[in-house]
């Protein structure tokens, strides 16, 4: 693609993805159209159950999936420091290669299973900087120390000859975000980053992603089951169920007018959005399997509001009156 000299070109657009799977049951449609943008310095949360393609969709875009018996289509176009705008999707190894660990940051769920347990800490962050020429041998050690500091871990040099195992679980994390940022990326995608941390860890984590990113300038996509997580940090928000997106808008339009049952219901059973005196719903039913997706919207055989039209026919975008950023795939928007 041409140069492009916009600064509010958004960071990365992504049209029609679709990700498919071969496997001996069928074909797993794990993500079913689905389009996203986000701008310069903006949040953006993916929410939804687990099933509902949150983490296939930016895992396939970077080709940290395997492509085998794996079917992707669709563009994600991004544009890097250098400006020019390309579709992921249509990279070579290389290039691809290039851009993730140094353009494109990742923070992951599971810092102990991400993280090699025979390397030391420093050695790791180390290596992508090594290899992205973001540092040199001489002077390596001395950027690692800094940045494991700058991320609030003390004794930023005893912690570099550290092994995962010696860290504490927000610590290890700490380092997650280390070595996402060590190559000075645009975006940041983090993958349901505080699952398993105590709530007090938790706050640090994200006020430490946000303080990065205002620092750095960063752009993030955040995937998580928490709604509160997305609602207090994020300032857009995706919702995702079953490969399809059912709502999106920014976190205050969602929380005070949700426009899709899912929405609604994902708030409703969500005991730490519930208001003194309201009770906690759980949504009836489950996911359904990929192999065997509902006709019409997908939410229909859990949605107390289906009628035939739903059963029948894909919901088209509904926009919110007076909200042109909110739109809402149901037939019968709330």
């Amino acid at each position: 693609m041409a140069r492009n000299s916009d600064a509010s070109a958004p960071v990365l657009d992504v049209q029609g993805l679709h990700v498919a799977f071969r496997g001996e049951a069928g074909l797993l449609k794990a993500v079913d159209g689905l389009d996203l943008r986000v701008e310069p310095g903006e949040v953006l949360g993916i929410v939804g159950e687990s099933g509902s393609g949150k983490s296939v969709s930016m895992l396939s875009i970077t080709d940290l999936i395997k492509k085998e018996n794996r079917d992707t289509s669709g563009t994600a176009s991004f544009l890097g420091r250098d400006l020019v705008a390309r579709d992921l999707l249509k990279m070579g190894k290389e290039e691809l290669g290039r851009i993730r660990g140094k353009d494109i940051g990742f923070v992951f769920q599971n810092p102990m299973s991400s993280l090699n347990p025979t390397m030391r800490i420093g050695a790791q962050i180390a290596e992508g900087m090594l290899h992205h020429g973001e540092a040199t041998r001489a002077d390596v050690k001395e950027k690692v120390v800094a940045l494991l500091d700058k991320v609030g871990i003390r004794e930023p040099e005893k912690r570099y000859i550290a092994y995962p195992h010696e860290l504490s679980g927000g610590m290890r994390q700490r380092v997650m975000i280390a070595m996402a940022l060590s190559c000075n990326p645009k975006l940041l995608i983090a993958d349901e980053p505080t699952t398993a941390l105590d709530v007090t860890v938790e706050k640090q984590i994200l006020e430490l992603m946000m303080k990065m990113k205002d620092e750095l300038g960063l752009s993030i996509i955040m995937i998580t089951h928490n709604l509160p997580v997305a609602l207090n940090y994020c300032d857009g928000i995706l919702v995702m169920y079953a490969g399809k997106v059912m709502e999106t808008g920014t976190a205050l339009d969602l929380v005070s007018h949700p426009g899709h049952p899912y929405t609604k219901a994902l708030f409703s059973s969500n005991l730490e959005l519930g208001r003194r005196g309201t009770r906690v719903e759980p949504i009836k039913g489950n996911i359904p399997a990929l192999t065997h997706l509902p006709s019409g919207c997908r939410f229909h055989p859990r949605c107390p509001m289906a009628t035939d039209k739903c059963r029948n026919e894909v919901p088209p975008a509904m926009q919110s009156a007076g909200l042109s950023d909110h739109l809402t795939f149901c037939h019968y928007p709330l």
